[in-house]
């Protein structure tokens, strides 16, 4: 079944054959989407038999995450009333979609929902995602309230109206570390939150496409911090956990030999982001200049 209320966003970079299985996963769904939308900086970005796929739309933007995202809810459909955003290396079960509409139609005040992720793992091969996803049986039907904090950007899905107001933020530049939370935090202000425990995923995690450890580090402080500033924390306390955590742990495990080369970039962005914050400077798009 085609619901042309329905469509889904996949956000791509460097990924060409996992976004390839993504997409592949997501045509096995039961209640199938009226859009697919791809979008990616190039056709660089894709995998030949990705072009061959039908009803998958290929949109082109400036790379980064929350551009690449507006890019694809720009070209929505004019029927669309329910929009997912995928990232390129999941797995998702066979009824995630239809658990999904069922959850916004169940909770009227519902804004925004995620689904409920199986295994979150670093490098999970692919055919064990599917495994994963197999072995998960049918969930409970359960619709719970979340916190803002807790939205998973892996899976989201809104309702079209909050995108009249609520859009990625572009200054959050390349991989747009924590765009879910700000993303989820403006949501907030329009509805509930909510996630929907039997739609069920595998997130793969794949290592590629994340490019430089140092811009990477430099974000996982400077984000926090822009965050924050601009009212997308709900506590100091909260916002100190999030930048000390990264210094902390890049600069243990900079110390083991296996991690000791990627960490110490990322102890290094993370220091200089810290240094440019200290100086007054609060800017994630710094990290293009790294």
């Amino acid at each position: 079944m085609r619901d042309e209320r329905l469509a889904v966003i996949v956000a791509s970079t460097q990924r060409a054959q996992t976004l390839h299985e993504t997409l592949l996963s997501l045509l096995r769904q039961h209640r199938l989407p009226g859009q697919i939308l791809v979008s990616v900086p190039d056709d660089g970005h894709l995998d030949p038999a990705t072009r061959r796929i039908e009803n998958i739309a290929v949109i082109h933007s400036q790379a980064g995450l929350t551009r690449q995202r507006n890019a694809g809810i720009d070209a929505l459909a004019p029927t669309i009333e329910l929009v997912t955003f995928l990232d390129d290396d999941v797995e998702v079960h066979q009824e995630y979609l239809e658990n999904i509409v069922r959850a916004f139609r169940s909770r009227p005040d519902a804004v925004l929902a995620d689904g409920r992720v199986l295994a979150d793992g670093r490098d999970i091969p692919r055919h064990r995602a599917q495994e994963i996803v197999a072995a998960s049986g049918n969930a409970p039907r359960a619709v719970t309230v979340i916190g803002p904090e807790l939205a998973y950007g892996c899976n989201m899905t809104v309702r079209r109206s909050v995108l009249a107001t609520a859009r990625f933020d572009e200054r959050l530049p390349l991989y747009g570390y924590m765009e879910d939370r700000d993303f989820a935090f403006r949501c907030a202000r329009l509805g509930q939150i909510i996630r929907c425990e039997d739609a069920t995923l595998v997130h793969l995690r794949p290592y590629g496409g994340r490019g430089s450890p140092r811009r990477f580090g430099f974000s996982q402080v400077m984000n926090p911090l822009y965050l924050w500033r601009k009212g997308s924390f709900a506590s100091r306390r909260s916002v100190f956990f999030q930048v000390s955590r990264p210094l902390v742990v890049n600069s243990v495990l900079s110390l083991v030999p296996s991690q000791s080369s990627h960490r110490r970039q990322q102890f290094a962005g993370n220091c200089q982001a810290l240094g440019r914050a200290l100086r007054g400077r609060i800017a994630p798009e710094d990290m293009l200049r790294l």
